[in-house]
């Protein structure tokens, strides 16, 4: 468990965050200020019918087996 965001820094401020240049392209609008951390990850899920991946000729990589509710 966390209490606190770790990646949120005491000592900045709105003028601070408003000087920052992109980070990654000159004309971009992604700064160290906003940009996600190293350590932020991201996830997907896609939920479809056994129907739907036929109709679109696909495979599915898992198959769903159970679930248990607390």
């Amino acid at each position: 468990m966390f209490d606190h965001d770790e990646t949120v820094r005491p000592d900045t401020s709105l003028e601070i965050l408003s000087k920052l240049r992109p980070a990654f392209d000159k004309n971009g609008v992604v700064t160290a200020g906003h940009a996600s951390s190293i350590n932020d990850g991201a996830a997907c899920l896609m939920v479809v019918s056994e129907e739907a991946l036929k109709k679109h000729n696909a495979a599915s990589s898992y198959c769903f087996l159970c679930f248990s509710r607390c």
